[in-house]
């Protein structure tokens, strides 16, 4: 977490604590997690803002963020090498 500032960190957090209780769903994958939300346009801009952040302290998470076809919802898959799913059900509560 050094690699952020004190007003990223608060950042992230605010973050993370507004998409987790949007989350329609979390599923687990084979090497992390993807989250279920809302296709409205705020929800992907903090999403990939997270991923954003998130990715300046832990650069071992690979990100994906895939909108579905026909105004379908958004996900937000995050994945990594062994040891990072851990980190991801501590943050994501899986």
């Amino acid at each position: 977490m050094d690699a952020l500032s004190a007003e990223q960190r608060a950042r992230r957090s605010a973050l993370l604590a507004r998409l987790k209780p949007q989350a329609e769903a979390l599923e687990e994958t084979a090497d992390g997690y993807a989250l279920r939300l809302p296709a409205a346009v705020g929800v992907i801009t903090e999403a990939a803002e997270f991923a954003a952040l998130e990715r300046l302290c832990c650069p071992f998470f690979r990100f994906v963020i895939e909108l579905e076809a026909g105004g379908g919802p958004a996900w937000l898959r995050i994945t990594g090498p062994e040891g990072a799913k851990q980190l991801l059900r501590d943050a994501l509560g899986g």
